[in-house]
């Protein structure tokens, strides 16, 4: 836990790897890493998706300090690619009243041309 500051820090590294891996020690180290969740969704505009998508995702473990970012994560549903997209709508779905205000956002993926994602929307509209 002392290692945090350290570990967010990596978040801005220039290679996209790094910055994935920081994203989930952080997640790792519970309310310590916590603190960094600003930090943190800052990573959910990197420019490489599978960063974006992990950052969602850890975000989505967060509780109620990740759930101050749902906003932002749901920004991510709309992405091209299928990563990004997927960790948004998992980390909505664990998010409670903040995610359930992107429900709409979500049900639009019950029409995506992927079948992993219709499936995953209906799974996660259903909770």
């Amino acid at each position: 836990a002392a290692h945090a500051p350290a570990i967010a820090e990596l978040l801005r590294d220039s290679d996209a790897e790094m910055r994935r891996i920081a994203a989930t020690a952080l997640r790792r180290m519970g309310a310590a890493g916590a603190a960094h969740a600003t930090a943190l969704a800052k990573s959910l505009s990197d420019e490489n998706p599978v960063v974006r998508g992990c950052a969602a995702e850890v975000l989505g473990h967060m509780g109620a300090v990740g759930a101050a970012h749902a906003h932002e994560i749901a920004k991510l549903l709309s992405e091209e690619g299928k990563h990004a997209r997927r960790c948004a709508a998992e980390a909505l779905g664990r998010m409670s009243e903040a995610g359930a205000a992107h429900a709409p956002a979500i049900a639009k993926l019950l029409s995506d041309s992927d079948e992993g994602m219709r499936q995953l929307a209906a799974e996660v509209l259903g909770h």
